[in-house]
């Protein structure tokens, strides 16, 4: 064989250094695009997981504003009362009247005529109370109401009529099983106590 045909046979038999880095470049690139496609898996994880992280924060977030906003709203739910015992009267029937005005369910106007009829017992005007009381008990015949007619009734002298709404008091709180502050011994007391005025 012919020296200059091994030559050129060697270099026809052995790989080019541009055909040798051609695998180990295309090795490179597979694990380029594998790195990324990992990156990118990761980063729609972390999103996903932020994006559910975020709806909890903000479901959390609602939470705590409906708790501030309920916590807030029996605040002021008491304010007439608060008002009416601390001998702010005006203030106290002003904050009631402003209950009932702003009222927009029935009962909620319900637990404002009750109170306002609570802030005139407290005052001593059992005519506003009565009267207050009797536009509650309209709205839905209710303990409170019939406990707040009893006072009122019986504070004017009129016996008969506070037994009568004391008794209906004690059978509503009973049976509507609705006495979550525990006022049946409080209307069962006012009705033995009314009957013993007989």
């Amino acid at each position: 064989m012919n020296p200059e045909q091994k030559t050129t046979n060697t270099s026809a038999m052995a790989p080019s250094p541009r055909h040798h880095l051609l695998p180990f470049m295309s090795k490179k690139r597979l694990f380029l695009v594998l790195v990324a496609v990992v990156l990118s898996i990761a980063t729609i994880y972390t999103a996903v997981a932020f994006t559910k992280s975020a709806q909890r924060k903000a479901a959390l977030q609602k939470a705590a504003k409906q708790e501030a906003a309920a916590v807030t709203q029996m605040n002021e739910a008491n304010k007439a009362l608060f008002l009416a015992i601390s001998g702010d009267t005006k203030g106290a029937i002003a904050v009631a009247q402003q209950e009932i005005a702003n009222a927009s369910d029935p009962q909620v106007l319900l637990a404002a005529y009750n109170k306002l009829a609570a802030v005139y017992i407290e005052t001593k005007d059992y005519s506003n109370a009565l009267a207050n009381a009797k536009k509650a008990n309209a709205i839905h015949d209710n303990a409170t109401s019939q406990y707040i007619l009893g006072q009122s009734y019986e504070a004017r002298g009129n016996i008969k009529l506070a037994v009568a709404a004391y008794q209906k008091a004690v059978d509503l709180s009973a049976s509507e099983r609705n006495d979550p502050r525990g006022n049946y011994g409080m209307y069962a007391d006012a009705l033995a106590s009314a009957k013993a005025k007989l």
